[in-house]
């Protein structure tokens, strides 16, 4: 580690030679008994001539440096006089434990007790003057014989000051420091040179007290009793209305809360809700939504200012009228799907307010379609060049129920589903055939044609037919009608048979 000199300016104490060929510099070390360096010692320097005297206190290594003039009559003094302060701790890269001005005794180079004792030298120029380590311990210190108590006098307020009154330590103190304490805990107004506390909000509602430290050449350090404390009273807000709600009382609406105008302004403020005098959970901020829970109800909010120093006080604003029921956003319904009879319709519900719940009827030219409550619907017969109809009702907690409805759907008959039909049968004389109709739609009713070489059979209109000898030689085919109510008609022909043997 570079070895420089510490001062306010941060380089090497010099005195001023009175020419470049003057020059003389002095370096040395200070160390406790077990060797450990020791920093923050005052180091002063005097000569016979005075103005080659210096001081300057040692680094982090114990070291120190003394550029002056060269000089006869030389004796070096070193005193703990400064210690390590909370203050020091707080320069960053700086010291890291804190040490008592005096915790070590005073002494002279060499190792002497009095200046009588100490090591004369003699700086000559050109010269660096490296001398020996000096070893300071704490033996030979002596004790304050008196040590009086402060009192604290002034306006214990905030915005006001406290002032420290206190006799002096005897002996007379060469330097003093005040450690200001709020309910027992150091302010950061450690072990300062200020004998005035000025009070901030931060001390309202606390105890302030102090103590006096003293350090004279020589003794231990030393620090007096507490002091009496002295209790600074909470401000108080001198303006503080009670909150304004605005809004609609309705479910569904928003409320806010106006806090007015606060003197000071608090440095926070906090809300609550309330619903017919009971706290609503988790309803802490400055707006509200009105729920189907508030419905009936009446709502205040309460406003709470705070601040450092300042008693926390509560305002709650008068009650809304009673919450009215809330009106649903609705949209009305469209029916989709393939509108003829046969098929499904389906709608489409369109938006509504988030949460409500549905029931559906479906209608027929107006009159209620019997157990038709769901939200699809399969056409019947029945609905053939009807108009169909579906009524969404909506509801929710709070609201006023809502029912909307859709356009009229104009229903087409429907189309039978069909397969062309088939004969079984041995194709001969007195034999029977059967007509074979395949898959239809379902409920659909059957009539029967045979024919004979493509004429119709008279009296030939059942599912089956016994084959005569007016048949011989000829091709039989049948044709098949079906029927349903809601449905086309719909005739299909099947394949002629071979000619009957």
């Amino acid at each position: 580690m570079a070895i420089a000199v510490l001062t306010a300016a941060g380089g090497a104490v010099a005195a001023a030679p009175a020419n470049a060929a003057d020059t003389a510099s002095m370096e040395g070390r200070v160390v406790d008994v077990s060797g450990k360096p020791i920093r923050n010692i005052n180091v002063i320097l005097s000569c016979s001539d005075i103005f080659a005297g210096a001081a300057t206190n040692t680094d982090a290594q114990g070291r120190y440096s003394v550029i002056t003039r060269s000089a006869e009559g030389c004796t070096l003094y070193f005193e703990d006089r400064n210690g390590i302060t909370r203050e020091d701790l707080e320069v960053p890269g700086g010291y890291t434990t804190e040490r008592d001005p005096g915790t070590y005794a005073p002494r002279w180079y060499l190792n002497g007790d009095s200046k009588d004792t100490a090591t004369v030298f003699t700086l000559p120029p050109y010269e660096v003057t490296r001398l020996s380590d000096t070893v300071l311990t704490s033996e030979g210190r002596k004790e304050f014989t008196e040590t009086p108590t402060p009192a604290l006098v002034g306006s214990p307020i905030v915005g006001g000051s406290l002032a420290v009154m206190s006799k002096p330590f005897t002996p007379y103190m060469d330097r003093w420091f005040y450690t200001w304490y709020r309910d027992g805990k150091p302010t950061r107004h450690w072990r300062s040179h200020f004998s005035t506390y000025m009070l901030t909000p931060a001390d309202a509602g606390h105890a302030i007290t102090v103590t006096v430290s003293g350090y004279a050449a020589g003794y231990v350090f030393a620090t007096s009793e507490m002091s009496q404390p002295v209790s600074v009273p909470m401000l108080e807000f001198t303006s503080s209305p009670a909150p304004t709600i605005v809004g609609t009382a309705t479910v569904g609406k928003w409320l806010g809360a106006e806090a007015g105008i606060w003197d000071p302004m608090p440095a926070e403020q906090s809300y609550q809700w309330y619903r017919s005098g009971v706290k609503i959970s988790r309803a802490t901020s400055r707006s509200y939504k009105l729920t189907g829970s508030d419905q009936g109800k009446t709502i205040t909010v309460s406003v709470t200012g705070s601040g450092t120093g300042y008693i926390p006080i509560t305002k709650t604003s008068a009650a809304t009228v009673p919450v009215a029921k809330g009106t649903l956003v609705t949209t009305a319904p469209l029916i989709v799907g393939t509108k003829k009879v046969g098929h499904t319709l389906s709608k489409v519900r369109g938006s509504w307010t988030a949460g409500t719940e549905f029931k559906y009827q479906w209608y027929r030219s107006g009159k209620v379609i019997k157990s038709a409550t769901r939200d699809t619907y399969k056409l019947t017969g029945l609905d053939s060049d009807k108009k169909i109809t579906i009524a969404v009702t909506g509801t929710k907690a709070g609201y006023t129920t809502a029912t909307r409805y859709s356009a009229a759907a104009q229903i087409a008959k429907g189309t039978l589903a069909s397969k062309t039909p088939t004969i079984s049968g041995t194709k001969k004389i007195g034999r029977t055939l059967t007509a074979k109709v395949g898959t239809w739609t379902s409920g659909t009713k059957f009539k029967y044609q045979w024919y004979r070489s493509g004429k119709a059979i008279k009296g030939a209109d059942s599912r089956t037919y016994r084959l005569t000898t007016a048949d011989r030689a000829r091709s039989i085919k049948v044709r098949v009608t079906g029927s349903k109510t809601g449905y086309y008609t719909k005739t299909r022909y099947s394949a002629s048979t071979s000619r009957i043997r």
